[in-house]
C-alpha cells in the first residue's frame, strides 16, 4: 500500500518542480533574470485581473446556495402549516409542497447561473422556451386536469366516500387523484377528469336515513 502511494506521488514530482520554478521566477530574481521575472509577473497580473470577476461571481453563487439551503427546511415547515390551515388533503399538501420546493430551487439555480454562466443561461432559456411552447399544445388537457385536481383537493369540493351525481355519472367517490377522480358506479368504475369535477356542478347526495323499527309494545313516551 505504501509503495503504491509512493509510486503515485513520484508521478507528481515533475509537475511540482515546474510549478515551483514558475512561482520562483514570478516572485524573485534568484534563479532567473529580471526580464523573465517581469514577463511572468505580468502574466500572473493579467491572469488575476481576468479571473477576479469570475471569482467574485463564484463567491456570490456560493453565498446564494448556502442561504437557499438554510431556508429550505423552514420553507417546508411553513408550507405544511399553511396547507393544514387551508384544509387541503394530504395528497394536495404533498404535491403542492414538492412543486413549490422545485420552483424555489429552480429560482436559486437561475440566480446562480446568472452570475456564473450568463451566456449559457440565455441559450438554455431559449431552448426551454421552445420546449415549453410545444408541451403547452401537447399537454394542454393534462395540465388543466392537474391544476383542477389541486383545486378540488384544496377546496374539498368532493371527498373520498361522497355519493355524487355529475351529468350521467352517479356513484361513490373512491379516490381523488391528480388527473382524474375515480367514481364507483353499479357497472364498475368511472374515471372523471378533474376539469369536469371543478368546472361543472357536482351534486353531493346525502345518505338516506334507514328507518328504525321499534319492537311491538314499545311506547315512545311511557306514562310515569
Amino acid at each position: 500500500m505504501l509503495q503504491e502511494l509512493l509510486r503515485n506521488y513520484r508521478k507528481l514530482i515533475p509537475m511540482a518542480l515546474l510549478v515551483t520554478l514558475v512561482v520562483l521566477a514570478g516572485t524573485t530574481t534568484f534563479l532567473f533574470g529580471t526580464g523573465v521575472h517581469e514577463a511572468i509577473r505580468q502574466q500572473f497580473a493579467a491572469f488575476g485581473a481576468a479571473m477576479l470577476p469570475h471569482v467574485i461571481h463564484m463567491l456570490i453563487a456560493g453565498i446564494v446556495l448556502n442561504i437557499a439551503w438554510l431556508l429550505h427546511a423552514p420553507l417546508g415547515k411553513a408550507l405544511d402549516k399553511i396547507f393544514e390551515t387551508m384544509g387541503a388533503t394530504p395528497r394536495a399538501r404533498n404535491l403542492s409542497t414538492k412543486i413549490i420546493k422545485a420552483g424555489f430551487w429552480a429560482l436559486v439555480i437561475f440566480i446562480v447561473l446568472n452570475f456564473t454562466a450568463a451566456e449559457f443561461l440565455s441559450k438554455l432559456a431559449i431552448s426551454f422556451g421552445t420546449i415549453g411552447v410545444a408541451l403547452t399544445f401537447v399537454l394542454q388537457g393534462v395540465a388543466q386536469d392537474a391544476v383542477c385536481g389541486l383545486l378540488v383537493q384544496f377546496t374539498r369540493k368532493v371527498n373520498e366516500g361522497d355519493e355524487i351525481e355529475l351529468d350521467k355519472v352517479k356513484g361513490k367517490v373512491v379516490s381523488v387523484g391528480y388527473l382524474s377522480t375515480i367514481v364507483s358506479v353499479p357497472e364498475g368504475t368511472d374515471h372523471v377528469p378533474n376539469r369536469e369535477i371543478w368546472s361543472k356542478t357536482v351534486r353531493v347526495l346525502k345518505p338516506k336515513k334507514s328507518p328504525i323499527i321499534l319492537p311491538s309494545g314499545f311506547e315512545r313516551n311511557p306514562k310515569a
